[in-house]
């Protein structure tokens, strides 16, 4: 075991656990480059020599296919980058979930 889910929620502040209920959960953002890029985004550059490009994590060569593979996972898009060949996908998820066979509460 890594760490203990139910040990690591116990140690939040209560009222962090709020701030973050009160904003409905954690915002998650991630960034795809563009497998033609003729121009890299610096944003998509920092994710590393691993990252994903949108066409890789999509499967599609075009935009709307990227677009609509990410609106079925509930995500927004928005596209950026010198050529607006960049895909960032944005989610938000609660930051506290019930444990599904234990019931209990956990970050």
């Amino acid at each position: 075991m890594l760490a203990s889910g139910e040990a690591i929620t116990s140690a939040i502040p209560q009222h962090i656990k709020q701030v973050f209920a009160d904003k409905g959960g954690i915002k998650y953002k991630r960034t795809y480059s563009s497998a033609t890029a003729e121009q890299p985004d610096p944003a998509a550059a920092e994710m590393g020599p691993h990252a994903m490009t949108w066409q890789q994590k999509t499967g599609s060569d075009n935009k709307a296919g990227a677009e609509a593979f990410f609106r079925n996972l509930g995500c927004q898009t928005e596209w950026t980058g010198p050529t607006h060949d960049t895909l960032i996908a944005y989610n938000t998820l609660p930051a506290i979930i019930k444990h599904p066979k234990l019931g209990m509460s956990l970050w």
